[in-house]
């Protein structure tokens, strides 16, 4: 059970109060960040496949080899939020 209500956690919030904990948290503050999580995440993950024309199409071999890291980040970034 949260130890505050929306209400009270906003208002924390507002005044400086950092959320680290699963107590901190109430239902509703953990659905939305949840669905923030899942959004960038989803973000992540559909930008990498428009690197990959990039990395294909490179004129050097330098050009491929930065794009396909850029391509690597965005999926790692995806994996880390999918399992946060």
């Amino acid at each position: 059970m949260a130890r505050y209500t929306d209400e009270e956690l906003k208002e924390k919030v507002q005044n400086g109060f950092i959320v680290e904990y699963p107590d901190d948290m109430t239902e509703g503050y953990r659905k939305a960040l949840i669905v923030q999580l899942l959004v960038q995440a989803d973000t992540e993950l559909i930008s990498a496949p428009a690197y990959f024309g990039a990395a294909r199409d490179a004129p050097s071999t330098n050009t491929m080899v930065s794009a396909t890291a850029i391509i690597q980040d965005e999926l790692a970034h995806a994996n880390i939020a999918y399992r946060l």
